[in-house]
């Protein structure tokens, strides 16, 4: 499946917030939906959940009108909402008949879940008991109570020890099959970088960028090398390379070398002689963060 948000506008008042958004989601390929806070993120899922109308422009899945009405979507919130003083599994159940779910293929899905995720024995206490990361595991499964067409999720890892986040890692990415289509917002962005395979960052409610990660990567990197001199003050190896005629930068307890228009064989000769013997030297690999700060500015 196709997802593609094409031209979308939506005001508040006076305050515009997606002005001409587009973009699209591939079904089996995990989508990082990126933004600061006020990027427009949340309005774009509620308008994709049909809980608000948009201005202007259309969504569309295959090259069709997309209806919310016609897809089970998975779907959780950064503002958490199920209910504190409710059995876990009453609620559960609840929510998937909200999804349209008979009772007993609902009891079954969330039972399965609260299995997956080490809940199973906490079933019939109400949510209030249990600890933060607890509870989050319930909210996760609520949002993949019934095999989701399409799963949307806002933060995930929120709370979660690093055994609880992998844990439900690859829970999602089970979930996330090759036909599920999967919108994943987070500020953690080693897991979003392990879970998620295509990108889109939003900046004042338009797309800055929509391509593979892998793509975005390797644009951002562009020709590129970092060198870590043996017992060398970083500052003080940049400006032997400025002497010579490279740029560079510092980043990450590194040296940072753009070679364009310059060749990587003449630059390896170049500071073979330089004097500071080299420790380490590679191409140079942008990390999603990299990619947010210079997309989401």
């Amino acid at each position: 499946m196709l997802l593609e948000f094409k031209n979308l506008y939506k005001s508040y008042d006076k305050k515009e917030v997606l002005k001409g958004l587009s973009f699209k989601a591939e079904s089996g390929r995990p989508l990082a939906f990126l933004g600061r806070n006020g990027a427009g993120k949340t309005t774009t899922i509620r308008i994709l959940m049909d809980v608000i109308k948009k201005d202007g422009g259309e969504i569309t899945i295959d090259g069709t009108p997309f209806r919310a009405k016609d897809f089970k979507i998975g779907y959780l919130p950064e503002e958490r909402g199920m209910y504190q003083k409710v059995n876990i599994l009453e609620q559960l159940i609840y929510f998937a008949e909200l999804k349209g779910y008979n009772p007993e293929v609902a009891k079954k899905s969330a039972r399965e879940l609260l299995e997956r995720v080490g809940l199973a024995d906490y079933e019939k206490r109400k949510l209030e008991v249990l600890s933060k990361g607890n509870q989050q595991k319930v909210q996760i499964s609520q949002a993949l109570l019934g095999n989701p067409d399409i799963i949307i999720m806002d933060e995930p890892f929120s709370g979660l020890d690093p055994i609880n986040s992998n844990l439900l890692k690859e829970l999602i990415l089970e979930k996330a099959g090759d036909n599920k289509l999967t919108l994943f917002s987070s500020h953690q962005m080693g897991y979003v970088d392990e879970i998620c395979k295509d990108i889109a960052v939003l900046s004042d409610g338009v797309c800055q960028v929509n391509d593979t990660i892998e793509n975005v990567k390797r644009e951002l990197a562009g020709n590129k090398v970092y060198v870590i001199p043996f017992e060398t003050d970083l500052n003080e190896y940049s400006e032997i390379l400025s002497k010579m005629g490279y740029e560079s930068t510092i980043e990450k307890e590194r040296v940072v070398v753009d070679l364009t228009g310059k060749e990587r064989e003449n630059f390896l000769q170049d500071i073979s002689k330089a004097g500071p013997v080299v420790d380490s030297y590679g191409l140079y690999k942008p990390t999603l963060s990299d990619i947010f700060l210079k997309y989401a500015r």
